[in-house]
């Protein structure tokens, strides 16, 4: 079968949903609710819980375990069936598409067949080939010849790339991504809320809400909007400098964060467009090539 595969820094995106990029040596608690995006895993006679733990970042990620459990993780889980043969396509963001793709590809071809559990279904998988694409080529999808901007606002990175003719003319990678913003705003929370405890973590349910219970009292947050407002402002001010905006016929917002921040960036780029489904539009490029490479 052939997957595309989109593994960010926050969560791993594959044709069936979503997890956290997380994973933790353990058990689950099978007490209550079990989160739908959590699953407990086997591994060469490891447990594992994915979904959950230590997030995995920075360039050496492609090549650490944890990357390769939520890379397999994903694969079973894209279907039912228990042995897999699988042709891949995963992403990078260009600057890095130059530097790590070849590695990448031989790591991951190298894994040829594992045998792994994932939530009691036993699979064996089998790598047959595998294919480095970039991240935000909305382009691609749409068939867009004209010079247009894709921001892709990710968890860990903001990856913008400008287009023509289906070519990329000019790119660059922002480590302002949507986890410095939650860490930022956790800070201010705990620093200026009685009794707020908040991690990271959780921020993200919480970024567009007016208030929240902190020490069993309804709470107003709307203070965190200026902390928004201004990350957003400091990487609109980096792409205005970076990139040709005035002659981008249309502006993308991509990624993870897209929706979440949309209006912040419609201040900076009145005409910016959100792509629907925009959280899982690399998984759905990936596919789409894995299905026109692998097939021919």
């Amino acid at each position: 079968m052939n997957l595309g595969i989109d593994i960010g820094n926050g969560y791993t995106k594959f044709n069936e949903g979503k997890f956290a990029s997380k994973v933790k040596v353990g058990e689950i608690i099978h007490f209550g609710k079990i989160k739908k995006e959590i699953h407990q895993l086997e591994f060469k006679g490891t447990r594992y819980i994915v979904g959950e733990g230590a997030s995995f970042i920075g360039d050496n990620r492609y090549f650490e375990e944890y990357y390769k459990l939520c890379l397999l993780t994903a694969i079973a889980l894209s279907t039912k069936e228990d042995f897999i043969d699988v042709n891949l396509v995963i992403g990078l963001p260009q600057k890095k598409h130059k530097l790590f793709s070849e590695k990448i590809k031989k790591y991951i071809l190298e894994l040829g067949q594992q045998q792994i559990k994932v939530d009691d279904k036993l699979c064996t998988i089998r790598i047959n080939n595998c294919l480095i694409f970039i991240e935000g080529a909305y382009p691609i999808k749409s068939q867009e010849e004209s010079n247009v901007l894709v921001i892709d606002n990710g968890a860990g990175t903001i990856n913008v790339t400008q287009w023509e003719e289906l070519g990329i003319t000019t790119s660059a990678t922002y480590i302002e991504g949507m986890n410095k913003m939650y860490a930022e705003i956790t800070s201010y929370l705990n620093a200026n809320k009685e009794g707020a405890d908040f991690k990271p973590s959780e921020i993200e349910k919480i970024i567009n809400k007016r208030s929240v219970i902190i020490d069993n009292k309804e709470t107003d947050i709307t203070d965190i909007r200026s902390i928004v407002q201004n990350h957003i402002m400091e990487i609109a001010s980096f792409i205005k400098n970076d990139f040709k905006v005035k002659n981008a016929s249309e502006i993308y917002l991509i990624g993870g964060g897209g929706a979440d921040t949309l209006t912040y960036w419609q201040k900076q780029f009145p005409v910016i467009k959100l792509v629907e489904n925009c959280q899982a539009i690399n998984q759905n490029i990936y596919e789409l090539v894995a299905n026109s490479e692998f097939d021919e």
